[in-house]
């Protein structure tokens, strides 16, 4: 049964480089299911043109958080008896504000999306790490879980090809997955991956590339399952123009089942 609706905090977390990841944590009211690690997308952009040094103070200092959505959705998950924590990838850019995905796709908001381009995956899965060191403080037998959306559908995509103690990984249009160097990996772990029809993010002859890649044994013993929905890129996120709430509803609740068969059906406690 659902939890009541759980309230979340931020809280400043240490990677084990020593960065502070902000971050999104939303606890159940009742003992936890599992933990999810909840990865947003890419639509809020840290300023590094010259432009930033003439900003006013207070935006100056102004760290990221996470966006609307992946909170609304950490809220989500923990409703329904998960403990979610949605760090803030952006942490490691420079200070900057939530610009939505309008903002984005204007020529201000490509701008913006520059200095976040370089920065290295391997730096942000210390981040995805911290999270789950946390995590595994407040519910220290729980199995533990991500799910990513755009660039977070990513994201989730690489902490399931690397961090091998993950049991379940759910991607939603994880633009860069259909790359020939993402879609050749192997999960250690079992993944559901959501992919749109549209093309303007995502080439069909990427996605079908990705399909073949895994139509191997692994696949075929559910390692990994894909599902391709007639919709456009960014059909979860109410603020995209892509998005449609019947498709998200169905999308939400495959993705709830997959994460109860993979992280609660299948344990078992000695």
């Amino acid at each position: 049964m659902p939890d009541a609706t759980p309230l979340g905090h931020y809280i400043d977390l240490t990677a084990s480089d020593g960065g502070i990841v902000r971050s999104y944590v939303v606890r159940p009211t009742s003992a936890p299911r599992a933990l999810l690690v909840v990865l947003q997308h890419m639509d809020q952009r840290m300023p590094g043109w010259e432009g930033a040094a003439n900003r006013p103070p207070a935006l100056a200092d102004t760290r990221p958080g996470v966006n609307p959505h992946v909170r609304q959705m950490a809220e989500a998950f923990a409703a329904q008896g998960y403990l979610a924590i949605a760090p803030s990838t952006f942490s490691r850019g420079r200070s900057g504000t939530h610009y939505g995905y309008r903002f984005e796709q204007g020529r201000w908001g490509q701008r913006l999306i520059r200095p976040m381009e370089p920065l290295p995956s391997t730096a942000i899965m210390l981040d995805i790490e911290a999270s789950i060191a946390h995590g595994r403080k407040l519910a220290p037998y729980a199995q533990i879980g991500v799910v990513g959306y755009c660039w977070g559908g990513l994201l989730a995509w690489e902490a399931a090809c690397s961090l091998g103690y993950l049991s379940a990984a759910v991607c939603h249009y994880g633009g860069g997955m259909e790359s020939p160097a993402q879609r050749e990996r192997q999960p250690l772990c079992p993944v559901l991956a959501h992919f749109p029809t549209d093309s303007r993010w995502m080439a069909p002859a990427g996605i079908e590339a990705f399909q073949a890649a895994h139509r191997s044994e692994l696949a075929r013993a559910r390692a990994v399952e894909i599902r391709v929905h007639t919709g456009r890129y960014g059909f979860m996120q109410p603020q995209h123009t892509g998005y449609d709430a019947a498709l998200a509803l169905r999308v939400q609740a495959q993705a709830l089942g997959f994460l109860q068969q993979h992280l609660v059906d299948g344990v078992s406690i000695a």
